[in-house]
C-alpha cells in the first residue's frame, strides 16, 4: 500500500511517503506490516493517481526498509484492525539523521485509516509528531 502525506492540503508540499507491505502470520494470529521509505520521494509523488503504472514500477532498490524489529503486528478488534509499533523500534531519520525510537498507532477500518506517529530521542525529547496533535484520518479514494 502506498501512502502520501501532503502538508496542509492535498496540493501542499510533500511531507512523507510510505510503502506498507502486509504479511499474514498464522502462528501469531496477526497481520504483520513492514514499512519502507522511498529513496527518491519526488519520483513517486502522487503515485496514487497512477496505481496501474507508477506503483507497479517500484522495486526493492527504490525502498529503504525499517529494521525488522519495527514490524507492526495488527490484530482484529470487532470490525477494525489495530496495530502498534513495538517499543524497541529504533531508526535513523532519513531527513534529520537523528537516532530515535518510533512510536505509532494505526487503526484500519473498511474505508478508513487512523494514524498517529512520533519519534523520540533516547533522552525523551520529541523529534517529530504527526500530526502535531490528535491523529490523521485517511479515507479511501473514490475510483
Amino acid at each position: 500500500m502506498y501512502l502520501q502525506w501532503p502538508l496542509s492540503s492535498p496540493q501542499g508540499a510533500l511531507q512523507r511517503q510510505r510503502i506498507w507491505a502486509f504479511e499474514i502470520d498464522p502462528q501469531r494470529n496477526a497481520v504483520l506490516v513492514d514499512f519502507y521509505t522511498l529513496r527518491d520521494p519526488a519520483r513517486w509523488r502522487d503515485a496514487q493517481l497512477r496505481p496501474k503504472t507508477a506503483l507497479r514500477e517500484i522495486t526493492r532498490q527504490d525502498l529503504i526498509p525499517y529494521p525488522p524489529v519495527c514490524r507492526l503486528p495488527f490484530r482484529r478488534h470487532a470490525d477494525v484492525f489495530i496495530g502498534e509499533i513495538p517499543p524497541v523500534c529504533r531508526i535513523i531519520s532519513q531527513q534529520t539523521r537523528t537516532d530515535m525510537t518510533i512510536r505509532a498507532r494505526i487503526v484500519i477500518a473498511r474505508d478508513q485509516i487512523w494514524y498517529e506517529e512520533g519519534g523520540v530521542r533516547a533522552d525523551g525529547s520529541v523529534v517529530f509528531r504527526v500530526p502535531a496533535s490528535g491523529g490523521y484520518q485517511f479515507r479511501r479514494r473514490e475510483r
